[in-house]
């Protein structure tokens, strides 16, 4: 991975997988089979899927943590989003959505409030990811305001695995 120049790989958790209580043992035995080295995995989790079981997700979290696996918020600031989140995940990533993203673009009350969650976030130190990328001025704009990683189809659209190591290989 390194020689590819990629610093981890995210994972998305679905809502089942949240509330399967052996999760962490599940997920490591795949890990130890393979021989991953865990500081390569971060595991997104969307703010619908930690509703369900959230104390059998916060366990599990815990567990995978003491193994050097990351986690992530994903889709920050979509309907369901609840600043407890923040507060009571162990997650070392913010994952702004991509609609809040094209939000800031488009009026001024989304610029505000994402400048805000931004600021909160960066406060507490934790990284913050913004998806939905799409122009270089929506990119160089995500930078300036202090967003850590960009994503989107301004870099690249999704593509089959063999495909994105040819790429990185490049």
């Amino acid at each position: 991975m390194e020689k590819l120049g990629l610093d981890y790989i995210e994972l998305n958790l679905s809502v089942v997988q949240c509330a399967y209580q052996s999760l962490a043992l599940e997920y490591l035995k795949i890990i130890n089979e393979y021989g991953i080295d865990t500081k390569y995995i971060n595991l997104e989790i969307t703010e619908t899927g930690s509703i369900e079981s959230r104390q059998i997700l916060l366990d599990n979290m815990g567990e995978l943590r003491k193994s050097g696996i990351s986690f992530s918020l994903d889709d920050f600031g979509t309907g369901n989003s609840n600043l407890n989140y923040i507060m009571d995940m162990p997650v070392e990533i913010v994952k702004f959505d991509k609609e809040m993203t094209k939000a800031y673009f488009q009026n001024e009350k989304s610029q505000y409030i994402m400048d805000a969650a931004m600021h909160m976030i960066q406060g507490l130190q934790l990284e913050i990811v913004s998806e939905g990328i799409e122009t270089e001025e929506q990119a160089n704009t995500l930078r300036i305001l202090g967003a850590d990683r960009l994503q989107g189809y301004y870099y690249h659209k999704p593509m089959p695995e063999n495909e994105i190591v040819k790429l990185f290989e490049k």
